[in-house]
């Protein structure tokens, strides 16, 4: 129950918005109410630039970080690239954000880099080869780090089992740690 509760919560863009909004508003509120304490019993002897600048510098950093996460999170919601019946030769191919359709791939290196998906559907490799970079290659650094250790082995080989079998267990959890 609790879990649909905040599925709905978290996905829907009207309840983020309103919360965003009311959250918004309750801190410029708070801020008006305590702004003569604020300003006169900690700002005035902490705080050796101009205030205006102090939130300047704030409220920069605040509408920068909306407007990077915005354009960050819209590059990887781009529409997919269809690329179809092309012949690859020797050359570097980079698969991010694209669907090959009946290609050929005849001495090609395939770049994967994790930072979208990719889709190849009917097509033929001719002595080319998969390299990866970027997050991609972190992965695979990882798992052989984890692989060279007796204890994390058996996962890796889970890992590989659930690849190979189509099975690809997703966290639901984004928090990212670091």
């Amino acid at each position: 129950m609790f879990k649909g509760i905040s599925e709905f919560l978290t996905k829907n863009p009207i309840v983020i918005v309103v919360m965003f909004i009311f959250t918004f508003l309750s801190t410029v509120a708070g801020l008006m109410v305590s702004w003569d304490d604020l300003y006169r019993d900690y700002l005035s002897k902490t705080v050796t630039i101009p205030i205006w600048l102090a939130l300047f510098f704030v409220l920069s950093i605040f509408f920068g970080w909306i407007i990077y996460g915005s354009r960050a999170r819209s590059n990887r919601e781009k529409p997919i690239e269809i690329i179809s019946g092309m012949k690859f030769g020797v050359e570097r191919v980079f698969a991010s954000g694209k669907r090959f359709v009946s290609c050929s791939f005849d001495g090609s290196e395939v770049v994967i880099d994790g930072e979208r998906s990719f889709q190849m559907d009917t097509c033929e490799f001719n002595a080319s080869r998969f390299t990866f970079s970027g997050s991609a290659q972190n992965t695979l650094e990882v798992l052989t780090v984890f692989y060279q250790t007796d204890a994390f082995r058996p996962i890796v080989e889970s890992t590989l089992e659930n690849i190979k079998s189509g099975r690809h267990p997703i966290s639901t959890y984004s928090k990212k740690i670091g």
